[in-house]
C-alpha cells in the first residue's frame, strides 16, 4: 500500500492524458511530460494549514490554455476542471486573465505532490494537475473564491452564451456569483 502512495506522489502520471474538450466535446489531447516540456514558473503557494509557502512548478495555465484554445479569452466563458474523483471545478476565463495561476505537474522543492486535506486532515495526491494560484497578486477578500482544483485530468472550455433576454441575463449573473463564491467551497 505504501508503495502505491509513493507511486501517486512521485511521478506516477507523467504519461498521464489530459483531455481537452470545448463545450464537453473532445478537442485535443496532451500528455503531462508534453505540458513538462512548456514554459514553466514556480508559485508559492501559502497553506493556511500547516501556516507555511509550500512551492509549486507548472506551466501558466494562461499559457497552456492559449496554446490548446487559441483565443481562448474572448471565446470562451469559463473553464472546467475535472478531477479524478469526479468533482468539477468551475473557474471565470476573466479571473484566470486577472490572476496569476498556474497548472502544476510538481512540487519546485521535490517534496511529495500532495495536500493535507483541510477537513480530513489526511494526504491527498494532486497529480496529475493542480491549479494553483500566485496570492501574493490577490486581494485577501477574493482568495477565498479562487478554485484550487487538484487532480486535473480533464480540462473544458466552456463557450460564451448565445444572445439571452434580460431575464436570462439576470439568472446566468446569479448562477455565476453562485459558482464563483458558492460552490468551489
Amino acid at each position: 500500500m505504501m508503495f502505491l502512495f509513493f507511486a501517486l506522489t512521485f511521478g506516477a502520471y507523467a504519461d498521464t492524458t489530459i483531455e481537452l474538450l470545448i463545450d464537453g466535446k473532445k478537442h485535443a489531447t496532451v500528455t503531462v511530460e508534453e505540458i513538462k516540456k512548456m514554459k514553466s514558473s514556480d508559485v508559492e503557494y501559502y497553506h493556511r494549514l500547516i501556516k507555511r509557502a509550500e512551492p509549486y512548478k507548472g506551466v501558466p495555465t494562461t499559457y497552456l490554455l492559449e496554446k490548446a484554445y487559441p483565443g481562448f479569452a474572448t471565446k470562451y466563458s469559463e473553464v472546467e476542471f475535472h478531477g479524478l474523483d469526479e468533482y468539477k471545478s468551475y473557474v471565470p476565463v476573466s479571473q484566470l486573465l486577472r490572476y496569476n495561476s498556474i497548472l502544476s505537474y510538481q512540487r519546485a522543492d521535490g517534496d511529495a505532490f500532495v495536500r493535507i486535506s483541510t477537513r480530513t486532515k489526511t494526504l491527498t495526491p494532486l497529480a496529475p494537475l493542480y491549479l494553483v494560484w500566485d496570492m501574493r497578486l490577490v486581494p485577501k477578500a477574493e482568495r477565498d473564491a479562487l478554485s484550487s482544483a487538484y487532480q486535473i485530468h480533464v480540462i473544458n472550455m466552456i463557450s460564451k452564451s448565445v444572445k439571452t433576454t434580460e431575464t436570462d441575463n439576470k439568472i446566468v449573473k446569479g448562477y455565476g456569483y453562485y459558482k464563483q463564491y458558492c460552490i468551489n467551497c
